[in-house]
């Protein structure tokens, strides 16, 4: 699939979900991540109506956080904290490494795109 914006380029995108037919597209946002990478959000408008409220809840299910496990849910099915000392570490290390470098330069910018990616892997 391919993005036409007359006064840019053609650029090929990913869709991660299909615009509808009847839906006119109202907007475009182009959006640069630090780390390098864009994203284009669609704003459309689509003539449907909500979705109803159910007039009963069925199959309702209860989340608690907790201390010593991340969650809890009413099925007694608890998931466990995620151990992220390794990431933790390695982002401490881009980052000193970061402040290092001369602000700026081009090894700086390098270093700082490096330390977005640790973010990101978080």
């Amino acid at each position: 699939m391919v993005l036409s914006l007359s006064k840019l380029a053609d650029l090929p995108i990913r869709l991660h979900r299909a615009i509808p037919d009847n839906a006119e597209l109202k907007q475009v946002t182009l959006k640069k991540e630090p780390t390098g990478v864009w994203f284009a959000t669609f704003g459309v408008e689509a003539d449907r109506e909500p979705p109803k409220k159910p007039d009963e809840l069925t199959d309702v299910v209860g989340i608690d956080v907790g201390i010593l496990t991340y969650a809890h849910d009413t099925d007694e099915t608890a998931v466990e904290s995620l151990n992220l000392t390794g990431e933790h570490e390695l982002l401490e290390s881009e980052q000193r490494k970061l402040s290092r470098k001369e602000q700026r330069s081009d090894n700086y910018e390098k270093q700082r795109r490096r330390v977005t990616e640790c973010h990101t892997n978080l």
